[in-house]
């Protein structure tokens, strides 16, 4: 009877970043959102979070701590977090070589966590090695969330190889995989993955009965575009939007030099730098016109773009490169397919206008982190 009434322990791995990048950022990407979905949910019993692998050398180099068992409250709740230590810097870029450091992984994190065969632990992980490779006796659950296609990623191009045998291992060991969109559901598990989109902090996004009047409320009309600046980013468009708008507001930051230089050279063009999420939710309501000027590549055919449901959730109408994670979210959002469509689409949106507040609580209903990652606490706490 005992073992009926007792509650899931529940281990999330992360990928390529920690948690104090996660509580830097303010927990707002998706394995924030479900590291507080777990720790929210009265069906979870221990909730554990691991960080990626990283070199002790490198850490003690950078005076980071070496303490691999912290304890954090999230939401109220203990959470216990791991960080697994090793010699090397970088995975292996062959498939032996990451079999042997993700079973290691999963060992390690089993060991510091106290968790045996008996616990029946679900393991949900967004690291595509983890999900592949890793094993242990602990794990009796096994769930993938594909956030980024890393097969066709830029910033880790020499493990492609590895990632294409880590989506095939996913297919066949994982007892649950999501993805972020239709497409990527398409390149991992062809009929077997479920979309789980991006979504909104229902509780920051939420319009206020007076809102807030600030530096952004007092300026003239904008369009804004909410993210970091870096490849995706066809940053040319933005003259075109310059046509309709007199100001682009870019709030994030910009890793090209050569690119932050164009837009810097832009008239028109205002650059905020990273902002914490409650300026971020004033730059955003105070625009006019949401942005989401991408190239069309196989990235950003795979992406759940998370500044288009804040655009959204502010009220704002979405002018976009037609990709198909962007096509399906109704007539708020205005399709480009050529450039010359770009300043006719923004004019098109300011005609709009933005929604009111039944119409943004109405959106938030929809896209809220609560009701997007259900699915996923569901998954991680099925006594299956």
């Amino acid at each position: 009877m005992g073992d009926k009434l007792r509650k899931p322990t529940v281990v999330l791995a992360l990928v390529l970043e920690t948690v104090d990048d996660i509580v830097d950022r303010e927990f707002c990407r998706p394995p924030d959102r479900a590291l507080i979905a777990l720790a929210e949910s009265a069906d979870v019993g221990r909730l554990i979070v691991s960080d990626p692998w990283r070199s002790w050398p490198v850490q003690v180099a950078r005076r980071r701590t070496l303490k691999t068992r912290q304890t954090l409250s999230v939401r109220g709740k203990p959470v216990r977090r791991i960080s697994p230590r090793r010699l090397r810097r970088a995975d292996p870029l062959d498939v032996p070589g990451l079999e042997v450091q993700f079973r290691r992984y999963a060992r390690r994190v089993g060991a510091a966590a106290g968790l045996s065969a008996t616990d029946g632990a679900a393991l949900i992980t967004y690291d595509p090695f983890v999900a592949a490779f890793a094993d242990a006796p602990w794990i009796t659950r096994l769930v993938y969330v594909g956030q980024d296609d890393f097969v066709h990623g830029t910033k880790r191009r020499a493990w492609s190889p590895a990632y294409e045998e880590a989506y095939r291992r996913i297919r066949d060991r994982c007892d649950d995989i999501f993805t972020i969109s239709d497409e990527l559901s398409e390149r991992i598990a062809p009929g077997r993955a479920r979309t789980l989109p991006n979504g909104v902090d229902a509780e920051l996004w939420a319009p206020r009965e007076v809102p807030a009047a600030n530096k952004w409320t007092e300026r003239g009309p904008y369009a804004v575009y909410a993210g970091s600046v870096e490849g995706r980013v066809d940053d040319s468009l933005f003259a075109e939007v310059l046509k309709a708008v007199p100001e682009v507001v870019v709030v994030g930051p910009c890793f090209d030099p050569e690119q932050r230089a164009r837009l810097e050279a832009m008239d028109g063009v205002t650059l905020t730098g990273s902002l914490g999420q409650r300026e971020l939710v004033e730059v955003v309501s105070a625009a006019r016109v949401g942005l989401i000027p991408h190239h069309d590549t196989p990235m950003t055919r795979a992406m759940s773009p998370l500044k288009m449901y804040e655009y959204l959730a502010a009220g704002l109408p979405v002018v976009a490169t037609d990709l198909p994670p962007v096509a399906v979210e109704g007539e708020r959002v205005l399709l480009c397919r050529t450039r010359d469509e770009w300043a006719p689409a923004v004019r098109a949106a300011l005609a709009l206008g933005p929604l009111d507040a039944a119409g943004r609580n109405a959106v938030l209903a929809r896209v809220s982190w609560g009701v997007r990652l259900t699915p996923l606490v569901a998954s991680a706490t099925d006594p299956r």
